[in-house]
């Protein structure tokens, strides 16, 4: 993993950047954060700021200690996290929302997340991984994902209308978090699909709704009497092993604060998500059309609930169908016309949708010339990022491949180029196709 750079606030430090504050002796958060790139930390010194904070994309924001370093929203939401990023060791407090995000992934580790108006931390159509946090206090949902792919493990969860929502998820996991004295412990609707278990619930006017509790969970009204176990706790060693989660974060249940972990260890925990909770081995095909320029695009999910989104802003997305393999039946799916544009799917409420590799599809036409042309020399040319984990293109008939990147299987038989990205790196297909 490569090592983060550090850039500090506070002037005079040996290492990272320093910064003339905009007010007098109050450092200029947002100006750091837009200057950091992808994997920089952004160290906020112990103190009270009053902010409202877009984090950009990649950015790591870590302060001194979520009991030493508050960050006070003033009735705006405090933290919007554009697209993925790194919250570490603050409270987050007096906002609309906590910490919101809409973005690829969101990692939220070590914070005190109290008196929002709405949601401690909100996540919409974005994945995020939310270990060791104490979200107490805030009206709306302690956890709010809508869909979104969340892993929450090791929190404490308290008060508000709900400890977590679930809406239209996929592929979520929640384990060993305590959930106390909220209206309802779980909240979710009926097409939503995830994992909850080894949670401890307790003094929440109700445990869960609908009314059935999914998982092996534990019911105690008695265990707490705060937002923390008591020393004694049985449950303070009743946690159990997370897949991607180092050991040591899993060891009790609710939030291990003071505790303090390295960034490295969360960092270690997102790219274990990344790769195996969100990471399905998902399927795209690439079909060349007639006319250049226009491409058949067909991808395959395990889950009939996701998003896909183009590369570039200047493709044009055309005719989304989706639909069950299986059965044939169609799912729902949305063109949004955003900046990349992007199709939202999803299913029909009421119905169990097994989870099976490649079994829901959506297809769908793109257009953009600079990624389909003929030649000079009347060869294909197609060119392409993606990242999704497996790669096809389909070889138009009559031409055979000239040139591959990066590395791949050609199979003239079968009539197609495969290239596989488990890692689910962004990379450029560059492919030539000669006739013959």
């Amino acid at each position: 993993m490569k090592k983060a750079l550090v850039i500090f606030l506070a002037a005079g430090l040996a290492a990272g950047w320093s910064v003339n504050s905009t007010r007098a002796g109050v450092p200029d958060i947002q100006s750091l954060i837009d200057r950091a790139g992808p994997g920089e930390v952004v160290r906020v010194p112990a103190g009270e700021y009053r902010v409202n904070l877009v984090l950009r994309p990649g950015v790591i924001l870590e302060g001194e200690g979520a009991e030493v370093t508050v960050l006070d929203g003033g009735g705006s939401a405090v933290i919007v996290a554009e697209d993925g990023g790194v919250v570490k060791g603050f409270t987050i407090r007096n906002g609309i929302e906590g910490i919101k995000s809409s973005g690829a992934l969101l990692g939220v580790f070590e914070n005190i997340i109290t008196g929002n108006a709405g949601s401690g931390v909100r996540c919409g159509a974005g994945d995020a991984v939310i270990v060791n946090n104490l979200i107490t206090g805030n009206r709306g949902a302690g956890i709010d994902a809508a869909r979104a792919r969340v892993l929450a493990v090791n929190n404490s969860v308290c008060g508000g209308s709900s400890g977590f929502l679930f809406w239209k998820c996929s592929s979520s996991t929640a384990v060993n978090n305590l959930v106390a004295f909220s209206g309802v412990g779980l909240e979710r609707d009926d097409i939503s699909r995830f994992d909850f278990f080894n949670n401890l619930l307790a003094m929440n006017e109700v445990d869960a709704s609908p009314a059935d509790l999914p998982g092996d969970n534990l019911l105690d009204p008695a265990a707490v009497t705060g937002c923390f176990l008591e020393e004694d706790s049985p449950y303070r060693e009743a946690g159990v092993p997370v897949e991607g989660v180092e050991e040591e974060l899993t060891v009790g249940i609710g939030a291990l604060l003071p505790s303090v972990f390295p960034l490295e260890t969360y960092l270690q925990v997102m790219e274990n998500f990344s790769l195996v909770f969100s990471g399905e081995s998902t399927l795209v095909e690439y079909e060349l059309l007639d006319r250049p320029g226009d491409f058949l695009v067909t991808t395959f999910f395990a889950r009939p609930e996701f998003k896909i989104a183009s590369s570039t802003t200047d493709t044009r997305i055309e005719d989304p169908v989706a639909f069950d393999r299986e059965s044939l039946d169609r799912l729902i799916e949305r063109l949004v016309p955003d900046e990349p544009p992007a199709v939202e799917v999803w299913g029909w409420g009421g119905i169990d949708y097994p989870r099976e590799e490649d079994r829901y599809v959506l297809e769908s036409v793109f257009t953009k010339p600079d990624s389909y042309f003929v030649d000079g020399a009347g060869n294909l040319r197609f060119i392409r990022e993606t990242n999704f984990a497996r790669i096809r293109v389909l070889i138009p008939e009559g031409y055979r491949v000239e040139s591959l990147s990066p590395e791949g299987d050609i199979d003239p038989e079968a009539g197609a180029v495969t290239i596989p990205n488990p890692a689910r790196e962004l990379v450029e297909i560059n492919l030539t196709f000669s006739p013959f």
